[in-house]
């Protein structure tokens, strides 16, 4: 990570790290969905995607520069700010050369905001030039602004380059002069904020955000998502081999010890493109027919795996079948996950305490859609289509995924009609 030398430290935790650290780990974290997905932009017609969300994540967090949130952060601290820094963060895009009625400023604005807290918190809380706004910037006022100024005129473009970004459609933006930009926050943040939070309470209108609900639900889902796995220090996540079907088929004969010969529906599946329905009875392969079809279709790898079974003995089951297939990239999600990954551990650690650490570091990560196979209920699923909380994020995970099926028979079908 470069930094410019003698930057005044300005924390984004509790525990030390700093703003442009945690910046940088967000952005690290952005990009391994870029990778993951370098097409996602044209797949939903929003080609200024990576680039709205690219700014979003390095202006997400500078309202915490202001004095009062500083003082919270120091170790020991009983203080308290009682506003929202994401509110703050928004006065800063007067820095960037964005017209306040041009697409790019309501995403970024959009992006920001919302990183927290639903929309109906952030409208209630925050009304025009009302208190809560005055109180932001004044401490905003007060906040070291030369130095986020030469930590973003430094690092922002160059960040692009370094992050591995520069054919994604991301653009380098200049920042007004220093002094400007300054004077800018300082003079008339208040104004500033009212107006982006204006612009936030229009997007929100029906029939602004009919037309644009796939790219409010991105920007969320996608930020909230490195911001979560930085947070939580999540390094990469893994990624499926960049490979056809036949590299699981040598896979699966190396652990059993002899060739696999597939039959004819496992090589059918694997051939076929677009949705299957396959019926056999027990002990044919099914299993194995569904993770060819995933792994053959042509773009690999295939972003996301979501195996999806009725009963958590079966999902127990598939999770230790799969991860003795693709070691270190399958999740099991549901709801005794943590006390089933606890049994399984144990059974290899040993230790209560240590099985006990890996239970729960496995079933936070799945929590944050960090593994590429995903081992779950069809119930799980649905969190996303009742838009309870962090929906953005697993439907923006879902995107471009393989879906098996299994054992469909044993669902009711008053459930399932």
């Amino acid at each position: 990570m470069y930094l410019p030398d003698n930057l005044p430290p300005i924390l984004a935790k509790s525990t030390g790290e700093t703003l442009y650290q945690h910046t940088w780990h967000v952005l690290e974290r952005f990009a391994d969905q870029v990778r993951l997905r370098p097409m996602l932009p044209d797949q939903v017609g929003q080609p200024r995607l990576w680039h709205h969300l690219y700014w979003a994540a390095l202006f997400h967090d500078l309202g915490k520069a202001t004095p009062g949130f500083q003082q919270v952060l120091h170790p020991g601290s009983s203080a308290r700010w009682l506003y929202r820094h994401e509110v703050g963060s928004l006065a800063f895009l007067a820095w960037l050369p964005l017209e306040p009625t041009e697409d790019d400023y309501r995403w970024l604005v959009a992006a920001i905001v919302s990183h927290h807290k639903d929309a109906p918190v952030i409208r209630e809380q925050y009304k025009d030039e009302g208190p809560s706004i005055a109180a932001i910037a004044q401490d905003l006022a007060q906040a070291d602004l030369a130095a986020l100024w030469q930590w973003l005129d430094a690092c922002a473009n160059r960040w692009i380059i370094d992050l591995g970004l520069s054919a994604n459609g991301i653009l380098p933006l200049s920042l007004l002069p220093a002094a400007a930009a300054i004077d800018r926050i300082r003079n008339d943040g208040a104004a500033l904020i009212a107006h982006a939070l204006r612009t936030y309470r229009q997007m929100l209108h029906p029939r602004w955000l009919r037309p644009h609900a796939l790219h409010s639900l991105l920007v969320r889902g996608i930020l909230t998502t490195a911001d979560h796995r930085a947070s939580a220090g999540l390094a990469a996540a893994p990624v499926l081999p960049a490979r056809d079907y036949t590299w699981l088929v040598d896979q699966i004969a190396t652990l059993r010890g002899h060739p696999m010969s597939l039959y004819d529906h496992q090589t059918r599946s694997a051939q076929t493109r677009g949705n299957v329905v396959l019926i056999a009875p027990t002990g044919s392969g099914k299993t194995e027919a569904a993770l060819c079809w995933a792994f053959g279709m042509p773009a690999q790898p295939v972003p996301r795996l979501f195996y999806a079974l009725p009963f958590q003995a079966s999902m127990n089951a598939m999770y230790t079948r799969l991860t003795s297939y693709i070691p270190d990239s399958v999740g099991l999600q549901h709801g005794r996950a943590l006390q089933a990954l606890y049994r399984l551990f144990m059974e290899t650690d040993g230790s209560s305490l240590g099985a006990w650490q890996q239970a729960r570091d496995q079933h936070e990560r799945t929590a944050l859609n960090y593994f590429p196979v995903r081992v779950c209920s069809p119930y799980q699923l649905l969190k996303a289509v009742y838009r309870l909380r962090g929906y953005e994020a697993l439907l923006s995970d879902c995107i471009g995924g393989a879906f098996i099926l299994d054992e469909i028979h044993a669902y009711e079908p008053a459930v399932w009609p």
